[in-house]
């Protein structure tokens, strides 16, 4: 469905306003019998006799059941100017390469969110602990899984391909030297970052490559989580291949070795901030979104927002977004695409509240890189939620529309916020949305 577009008219059957004839009644206007009633916009008229001649009364607000019957078209779109909210969080101009913004900015990113990206995955071990004989089995499925899914969430604008060292490379010192306790420990990282691209820098032609991912020893002890390095860290700016800049490196910890975990959606997650997209909450600390998203959990549903896909990296275009500013919602009814389909249809809702504001709506549906930890409530449906410009990374700056019940609607559900009601008038491959004030 194209934006703008006045679709077909649909018979639907739900608790609107009842069919009504060709002529509109007006109050006062001449009508020809008397007693005669006619429906129009919500309210009753009625002809009746007015001094010497027959009128159309004052129309009274009918209150209908839920099997009356009515003629409605689909919405049309606002401006998609209009929704493009554009980010206000402001983080300092250096911290993270003033890189990640939640909502539209003007700032370069860190890199191309499109085309083709080559990663390498190259096996690390050390002198007193060596890389076991089969890691093999450990990664291929994974690197297959993380070019699959951003495939999805791109909507193809993203391939990556993938290379691997087939030979494990040792470090030049004992695991002592590179403990790193947890993500985001930057000098023990620089450390093991400076080692490690000074043995394989030598044996490897990073040509091309973007990204390199570490595989260190099966049952390894000294990273406790994980490590990486973005294009505004001090180590890959201090030391770098002979070859040319690697934009992120990531380190695979004892953290992932838990078969509740996945190192693709690690990678994934990781990757997520080199496109610029900041992390949804503190990655110490949960909120209620957190289990909708891949920037919020690794571990849980794995989706990006259609927000995100539209405000951040672009893969959503804008003749899929239907954009509505809250002062113009009368009665819009909505066709709304599965999220991840590269069909035609919309594939979000975005309704400005304010200038630092939006609602949010998306159909969803489950893929199969969804996780099976820390995923309550509804798998399947329509996700309301709320983008606040004023917050940035680490912080809530998407989250549920409703805080205390599921935010992912049925068939026949409806929520209300701030004065917007959205009621799912039926799922499927496209979902119809009825959105009143």
């Amino acid at each position: 469905m194209r934006k703008g577009v006045i679709g077909l008219s649909l018979l639907l059957i739900f608790s609107l306003v009842p069919a009504y004839s060709a002529t509109p009644p007006k109050t006062g206007s001449v009508c020809s019998k008397q007693g005669t009633t006619k429906t129009y916009q919500g309210k009753k008229y009625t002809c009746i006799k007015s001094g010497k001649k027959l009128a159309w009364s004052k129309g009274v607000v009918v209150k209908l059941a839920s099997s009356d019957p009515v003629v409605v078209k689909l919405a049309s779109s606002d401006p998609i100017e209009t929704c493009k909210i554009k980010d206000a969080s402001n983080p300092e101009i250096g911290v993270y390469g003033g890189a990640l913004y939640g909502g539209f900015n003007e700032r370069p990113k860190p890199i191309p969110s499109t085309g083709i990206v080559t990663w390498y995955l190259v096996p690390l071990d050390f002198t007193d602990f060596k890389g076991e004989a089969n890691w093999r089995s450990r990664v291929d499925e994974q690197t297959q899984l993380l070019t699959e899914y951003y495939e999805m969430v791109s909507y193809g604008k993203l391939n990556i391909k993938w290379k691997i060292y087939e030979d494990w490379i040792t470090m030049p010192d004992t695991q002592d030297r590179y403990k790193i306790n947890q993500s985001g420990d930057y000098i023990p990282t620089e450390i093991f970052w400076k080692d490690a691209i000074s043995v394989i820098d030598p044996k490897i032609d990073f040509y091309g490559v973007q990204v390199i991912n570490f595989l260190l020893p099966k049952n390894q002890k000294i990273v406790k989580e994980s490590a990486q390095g973005f294009p505004w860290t001090g180590d890959i700016n201090k030391y770098n291949s002979s070859e040319g800049k690697i934009a992120a490196f990531t380190v695979l910890g004892e953290y992932f070795e838990s078969s509740l975990r996945t190192y693709w959606s690690y990678w994934a997650h990781e990757y997520g901030h080199t496109l610029g997209i900041p992390h949804l909450s503190g990655s110490r600390w949960t909120s209620a979104y957190q289990q909708y998203d891949l920037m919020g959990s690794q571990d849980a549903r794995r989706e990006l927002s259609s927000w995100t896909r539209f405000a951040v990296t672009k893969w959503l275009e804008e003749e899929h977004v239907f954009c509505k500013n809250k002062i113009n919602i009368s009665s819009e009814l909505i066709e709304l695409g599965n999220l991840n389909s590269r069909d035609k249809s919309f594939k979000s809702i975005v309704i400005p509240l304010s200038a630092t504001k939006a609602l949010i709506l998306e159909s969803r549906t489950s893929t199969k890189f969804a996780g099976s930890s820390s995923i309550t409530g509804n798998q399947e449906g329509v996700l309301v939620y709320v983008y606040d410009a004023t917050l940035g990374h680490n912080a809530a700056y998407l989250y549920p529309a409703n805080s205390e019940s599921d935010s992912i609607l049925l068939a026949n559900e409806s929520m209300t916020y701030e004065g917007i009601k959205i009621k799912v008038i039926n799922l499927g491959s496209l979902a119809r949305i009825l959105i009143t004030k």
